[in-house]
């Protein structure tokens, strides 16, 4: 995957991420979320897994794990000063790939929008432990924080299967 990076020469800790003149856009093939839609105060997440026995997961998983290192390689060369923490929202357990998003919450109401395999609307609750889903989500930017620096994974819409 090409990454075209605009920095704008703006000032500031985040450097934007785009593929050509749009955010990075990526769509999962089939996943399953161990825990569904976790919610922590008024932050939502949800995290699936990377892992699994189909060709076309594991193509998935690689190509995010190149995205990771390529976006590491980014922001370790646009900092005068790299910071020194790397902080992915991918974390590995037993060989199990587990991904992190966020699920944007604004004026209380998730912006994120919720779609069951018809193409009916649903609701964020029908979201469970182990449901099968597609992801839809973008990569804003890369940030800094003190001695920090990293991604995240915005989500635009969710299909359950």
């Amino acid at each position: 995957m090409n990454l075209n990076i605009k920095n704008h020469n703006r000032k500031g800790n985040n450097i934007p991420i785009r593929n050509g003149k749009q955010s990075l856009k990526i769509t999962t093939p089939q996943v399953i979320t161990p825990y569904g839609i976790e919610k922590f105060n008024n932050k939502f997440n949800l995290g699936f897994f990377l892992s699994g026995n189909t060709q076309e997961l594991e193509q998935f998983k690689n190509d995010m794990i190149l995205i990771d290192t390529k976006l590491k390689e980014i922001g370790e060369t646009y900092y005068t000063i790299p910071p020194k923490i790397w902080k992915t929202p991918i974390s590995i357990k037993n060989d199990n790939y587990l991904l992190r998003t966020k699920i944007p919450f604004r004026f209380n109401k998730i912006e994120t929008i919720f779609y069951n395999n018809c193409g009916e609307l649903i609701t964020s609750s029908n979201i469970t432990q182990n449901s099968k889903i597609i992801v839809e989500f973008t990569i804003p930017h890369v940030w800094t924080l003190d001695d920090s620096f990293g991604y995240y994974c915005v989500c635009k819409k969710i299909t359950l299967l």
